[in-house]
């Protein structure tokens, strides 16, 4: 598993859960709402799949409410044991105002 993060890294599994190891004080606050919209699937071969959609969530902190909004890609593959992600890249959506 890879992820391109909206900040352009590139980190492995081992990356991805690791970052979620945060001392209490320094966790970021989890989204208060979230929505998921505009799917697009495609098939190139019945073994793979490739996904596209939006993410919206919201976050709190310090009072102050900041919604984020993502373009997500993602490729999967079906194995014996079901589909698995090989490669995700999240990308933020810009504001146009």
């Amino acid at each position: 598993y890879m992820e391109v993060s909206p900040v352009g890294t590139v980190d492995n599994r081992d990356q991805i859960i690791k970052s979620y190891d945060y001392p209490p004080e320094r966790r970021p606050p989890a989204p208060s709402s979230f929505a998921l919209s505009e799917w697009q699937f495609k098939f190139p071969t019945p073994e793979i799949a490739t996904l596209t959609y939006k993410q919206v969530y919201t976050l709190t902190r310090n009072g102050q409410s900041t919604e984020l909004h993502l373009r997500i890609s993602a490729t999967w593959i079906r194995t014996e044991s079901g589909w698995k992600m090989l490669l995700q890249q999240l990308t933020p959506i810009r504001s146009r105002t």
